[in-house]
């Protein structure tokens, strides 16, 4: 779900008194809460707050992690090619 970037929906949401500060005074910030209502992404620069299926799309697009923006090194048609590729690796000790 996408909707406008406001106070009463960003405490909803669950967002620190810090990140709403933030969103209302800094310039380009964008936060990220991980609670009950999944992932929910606030942006001062689109003034939208994405939640849901929305804002886990935002959260993963928008993350410096390198893992993140990598497809999958092993792609698998059935759940029978995935099981098979598992009990081929080693265990992790």
């Amino acid at each position: 779900m996408i909707e406008d970037l406001t106070n009463e929906r960003l405490i909803h949401f669950g967002f620190s008194e810090t990140q709403i500060e933030r969103l209302f005074s800094w310039e380009n910030y964008s936060c990220t809460v991980i609670g009950n209502h999944g992932y929910v992404w606030a942006s001062n620069i689109e003034k939208k707050i994405y939640s849901g299926k929305e804002g886990r799309e935002k959260h993963f697009s928008k993350s410096i992690l390198p893992e993140h923006h990598k497809e999958p090194k092993e792609k698998f048609e059935t759940f029978e090619e995935l099981f098979r590729y598992a009990v081929t690796l080693k265990p992790c000790k």
